[in-house]
């Protein structure tokens, strides 16, 4: 795979049932969870399929998957009745491999202040309008990530019915690396509501597909906490 590519993370119960949970825990070659992992998977057709293809391939020599089948919705009681399972994804080293974006580091710059917790720097509240600010920097020395070259942005967030909503980002100030997400209060009432929250970014650019860092800084909510 190349980097900026999209993990395919599916798994097939032996038994065809269509009534588990399954997530996915996705790591690199430092044995770190990659930005988004976990991942729930959803049930793909009727015969016990599982799966989504939305985290993006790191900068990495491999990442590892690991399966794990939960009989509740919760994901906190693993199945008595399934086996787990693994999968090992590894980077494709020939030319017109992707840029390395494992310094490329996003921040979100929250329009009101927001009370610390676990890192969080902004809040959707489900069912409202919200504009996402992001700053862009380069994880070597912390400078602005030059969005001139750039032709297109792409962020997905994680819906509650374990589908992925993309939505399309717009340059502010290019070469402060200042980009902002707009999503409707449709859009933000099907978001899944957790603390933090995983999204990601992936920018189009004229030397290739670059997928930005994203520390869980995101939070949505039902309603002010």
């Amino acid at each position: 795979m190349k980097t900026g590519d999209l993990i395919p993370t599916y798994f097939q119960l032996f038994d065809c049932d269509i009534t588990q949970y399954v997530r996915a825990f996705v790591r690199n070659d430092a044995n770190a969870q990659i930005a988004g992992s976990p991942v729930n998977l959803p049930l793909v057709g009727s015969l016990g399929l599982y799966g989504v293809a939305s985290l993006v391939f790191p900068a990495t020599k491999f990442v590892t998957v690991q399966y794990i089948v939960y009989s509740d919705p919760a994901y906190t009681i693993i199945s008595p009745s399934e086996g787990a399972g693994a999968d090992t994804f590894f980077q494709d080293p020939s030319p017109g491999t992707t840029p390395p974006t494992s310094n490329i580091i996003g921040q979100l710059d929250a329009e009101f202040p927001v009370p610390p917790n676990n890192g969080v720097q902004d809040i959707i509240v489900k069912g409202s309008d919200r504009i996402l600010l992001v700053r862009l920097e380069t994880g070597d020395n912390n400078e602005p990530f030059d969005l001139t070259q750039t032709t297109a942005i792409a962020a997905n967030f994680y819906n509650a019915d374990g589908t992925i909503l993309t939505v399309a980002g717009t340059v502010v100030v290019a070469q402060a690396g200042k980009m902002s997400i707009a999503l409707t209060a449709a859009q933000t009432a099907a978001l899944l509501a957790q603390t933090p929250v995983p999204f990601s970014i992936v920018l189009t650019t004229t030397g290739g597909i670059l997928a930005v860092n994203m520390p869980n800084q995101l939070a949505v909510q039902d309603i002010f906490a």
